[in-house]
């Protein structure tokens, strides 16, 4: 399956005080900077909308999103836009998980937040943002399984399962399971810079 349009998800543990309009001028920020998370451009604001994209930081490559479109959980969105050229998707799966939990790291210790936003390493979520390419279905969920084993054995990921009760109107979605006793940002973040090359690192810089 040569898919190449998806997101990764990073799903986050805010405290009671957490606000997110917080992210705005962090994500400001970032452009300005030019943090290395591809050509960022603008910050929208979509927290009006209802389990919409929430504050979402735009690039070239991808959008970082904040949002609650997961059953109103609040997540780090990474969805990719451009392809990303590498031959397999299980290694397009690394680079975008990468930057996502790169973007998660630096919202966590950011201190402006004040510690009120944290993150769960234990489960990514990959979502195929292709419908006609992977439908949520079961062959397309069999087919992408491979590949999903192959980034999860690279982050240390012992395995994957999908979301309770799939609707087939919804996006295919699977959560990549990480072991309990190694769960953080930081020891997934070193695994995943280690299972990329450095032609993916070079790419994933831009």
């Amino acid at each position: 399956m040569d898919l190449q349009r998806f997101c990764i998800k990073v799903f986050a543990r805010p405290s009671p005080q957490f606000d997110d309009e917080a992210l705005i001028p962090i994500f400001h920020e970032w452009i300005r900077d030019g943090v290395p998370l591809g050509t960022l451009i603008d910050v929208t604001d979509y927290r009006h909308v209802p389990h919409g994209p929430g504050v979402m930081l735009i690039a070239h490559e991808a959008n970082f999103a904040v949002d609650r479109a997961e059953g109103g959980r609040l997540g780090l969105l990474y969805q990719r836009k451009t392809v990303y050229p590498a031959a397999d998707l299980h290694r397009r799966i690394l680079g975008a998980a990468q930057q996502a939990v790169a973007a998660a790291q630096r919202l966590a210790s950011d201190v402006r937040l004040e510690g009120n936003l944290a993150f769960d390493a234990g489960a990514l979520r990959f979502i195929a943002n292709d419908r006609l390419l992977a439908p949520n279905t079961e062959e397309a969920y069999g087919t992408l399984v491979p590949q999903l084993r192959r980034a999860a054995e690279a982050g240390d990921g012992e395995g994957e399962r999908r979301p309770a009760a799939p609707d087939p109107r919804d996006r295919l979605a699977v959560d990549v399971i990480g072991r309990g006793a190694s769960a953080s940002l930081e020891y997934l973040a070193e695994r995943l810079r280690t299972a990329l090359s450095e032609r993916d690192h070079a790419v994933l810089a831009v």
